[in-house]
């Protein structure tokens, strides 16, 4: 609770954090503010701060403690003498302390047989930049960054993990690896419902689930309200566990039921809009079409909705298009009910209802669920305390869904940090989510929790450098072009998502047998 200044904050992308003696994340700062100074407050119980600032004008920077900059004080060192700490905190400063280096993935991991699975190191290091470690595996085929999970036997096997440093030995993880044979999903009938965020609402890993699942043999129906043609789910851009599935924080809705429906509205991002006679614009987040154009479709605004924007909404009438997309040009509606935009709010009660939800948009009854949010719920500045509340809201659904539908099985998987060549404070957020997967492990591996959740480890197998987006640039005249990896929004992968597929894949398969 001690404030500090940093001055001149003359440059952009200036930040400070503060840690407890454990060196655990209490609070940050981050400004991107030109001119004057800038003021913080430590967490109450803060023992270390570190302040980021750029190179080229860090000769004229000073970070001091109070609410007032003072007059520049050039840099110098003090000998320990001069040093206001006591003792143990000299210690520490002069000890070569623990680095926390170690692996992080799930105590079984999953395969199928004949189906090849790759684990990239970089991906389940948890470890500062620094600290890089060696990684051997005693399954499996090692490349330079990567190790291949491929078995051409269906059977459990014990798998060691080897961590060195420095040639010491760091760590000896044990895994179970469950090779499973996906033949035996032949016949089966599979209700698939994939839960998410913008990575569920692109859908790719979504259908490419489908397309493994049904050459096994599998009869697959992939279940939900959103979509645009090709698949259906409930994925939401920009969306988290609790907006998405929980709660109706993401705003109010309108079910209206239609008639001489031909093509049904795509519902992905940012989905389609529609006008009323009022000329009021909507968006189509939801709807369920059937052969003979009859059906229903949930109304809403994208950004937030609120009971008050459909005070003057027609109780019948026509919506016109002013998108582009799949949809029809013109949809006749009638009997607006109230709603949320979250389909798995009950419009009555206002609360979660995962069987209401089948019943109203006649839904078959899934006996698998991927749920899958990651980059949008956990930040790079992300407290412990905030991921412990992330895990609270996965213990809420995952009961809820076990309650009301106690023959479904759920997977848990968690998202890659973005490409590993962009600008998204990368280490931080790899930190964070390891972190919380740690959390999630020691949750739902567990007795109370593991007959019917499986976690998906979807961030290990992700291609950091070749699994997003290319373009050929030429960085030099020495070069004609060269292919530079992750030139879209870093965030959401290309052929990564095919490599998500393939995690959750054989956790499903083993759920089903």
């Amino acid at each position: 609770n001690t404030a500090y200044t940093l001055s001149p904050n003359n440059t952009s992308n200036t930040g400070c954090a503060f840690y407890d003696s454990d060196r655990k994340l209490l609070n940050y700062y981050q400004y991107n503010l030109v001119g004057g100074s800038s003021n913080m407050v430590s967490a109450d119980n803060a023992v270390w701060c570190r302040f980021t600032y750029m190179l080229n004008k860090i000769d004229a920077t000073q970070f001091e403690e109070g609410a007032v900059a003072t007059s520049y004080e050039e840099y110098g060192y003090l000998d320990s003498s001069q040093i206001k700490k006591n003792a143990e905190d000299i210690t520490i400063l002069k000890a070569n302390t623990p680095t926390g280096l170690r692996v992080v993935i799930p105590n079984t991991m999953y395969t199928c047989k004949d189906h090849c699975l790759s684990l990239y190191f970089e991906n389940i290091m948890y470890k500062s930049l620094k600290d890089d470690g060696d990684l051997r595996f005693t399954l499996g085929n090692r490349t330079s960054r990567l190790q291949q999970l491929l078995f051409t036997e269906a059977k459990t096997q014990n798998m060691q993990i080897y961590l060195d440093k420095a040639c010491n030995r760091i760590q000896t993880k044990q895994i179970s690896c469950v090779t499973v044979d996906p033949t035996l999903n032949k016949n089966k009938t599979i209700n698939l419902l994939c839960i998410g965020d913008s990575f569920t609402d692109i859908g790719r890993y979504c259908i490419e689930l489908k397309n493994l699942l049904t050459a096994d043999g599998a009869n697959v129906t992939l279940v939900g309200t959103c979509g645009n043609g090709n698949f259906l789910a409930e994925g939401l851009s920009g969306g988290r566990v609790t907006n998405s599935f929980l709660d109706a924080s993401q705003g109010a809705a309108r079910i209206v039921k239609v008639t001489g429906a031909k093509v049904a509205p795509s519902t992905g991002y940012p989905g389609q809009r529609y006008k009323d006679s009022n000329g009021n614009e909507w968006t189509i987040r939801s709807s369920k079409i059937n052969a003979d154009g009859t059906g229903i479709m949930a109304v809403t605004k994208l950004n937030g909705c609120v009971e008050a924007n459909f005070n003057s909404f027609p109780a019948s009438g026509t919506l016109t298009k002013t998108s582009s997309g799949p949809g029809d040009a013109t949809i006749n509606y009638s009997n607006p009910i109230k709603a949320y935009f979250n389909p798995f709010i009950d419009p009555t009660s206002g609360e979660l209802d995962i069987k209401s939800y089948l019943t109203r948009w006649g839904q078959p009854t899934p006996n698998i669920i991927v749920i899958q949010f990651t980059f949008n719920d956990i930040s790079p500045t992300i407290t412990d305390s905030g991921l412990k509340t992330i895990v609270s809201n996965y213990i809420k659904g995952v009961e809820h869904i076990h309650t009301n539908l106690p023959d479904c099985k759920i997977v848990l998987s968690v998202e890659p940090y973005g490409a590993i060549n962009k600008d998204y404070n990368w280490n931080l957020r790899k930190e964070r989510v390891l972190t919380w997967v740690e959390m999630l492990m020691k949750t739902f591996e567990s007795d109370t929790y593991s007959s019917y959740v499986k976690i998906a480890p979807s961030y290990a197998c992700v291609d950091l450098i070749n699994g997003y987006s290319s373009s050929t640039v030429k960085p030099s005249a020495r070069y004609d072009g060269i292919t530079e990896i992750a030139t879209g929004d870093g965030v959401h992968p290309s052929t990564g998502m095919l490599e998500i597929a393939d995690c959750i894949y054989p956790c499903i398969t083993y759920l089903l047998q």
